[in-house]
């Protein structure tokens, strides 16, 4: 069990810490939440279900198995996802495309990561969707 004393100074520790006190800090973490955005995937955006459903229905081509569009499905987020990081990218370069400062190159450097994860998952499912639509 945490003692009076050991709480008490928890506590103190915890009123000090109110974030980033400089400039380059708080721009920093003012990037986290698009940073976690590209994470999330498209399911925290419910606008992307209508683009995502109707990339999936053309991808499964009418099927009705499961696993096609499961795969289908699988695709088309990858798909989603991969616009919307390109998208990101292509808005922090044209802000200021001359400026090469290193927290706009650490955040191209994580766009770079999210693409090439987006790309692996949409060349995997769609490898196993034209496996399974093959006659």
């Amino acid at each position: 069990m945490t003692s009076d004393r050991k709480r008490e100074a928890n506590r103190a520790n915890a009123k000090k810490s109110t974030g980033p006190k400089s400039a380059a800090g708080k721009k920093r973490v003012a990037q986290n939440a698009l940073r976690h955005g590209l994470s999330t995937g498209p399911h925290s955006d419910p606008s992307a279900e209508a683009v995502i459903d109707r990339l999936t229905e053309l991808l499964a081509d009418g099927s009705r198995k499961v696993h096609v569009s499961h795969f289908a499905r699988m695709a088309a987020e990858a798909d989603y996802d991969l616009h919307y990081i390109r998208n990101k990218q292509l808005s922090l370069i044209a802000s200021d495309p001359l400026n090469a400062d290193s927290d706009r190159v650490q955040m191209l450097e994580t766009f770079s990561k999210y693409e090439r994860r987006a790309l692996s998952r949409r060349r995997s499912s769609m490898r196993e969707l034209n496996k399974l639509k093959a006659p």
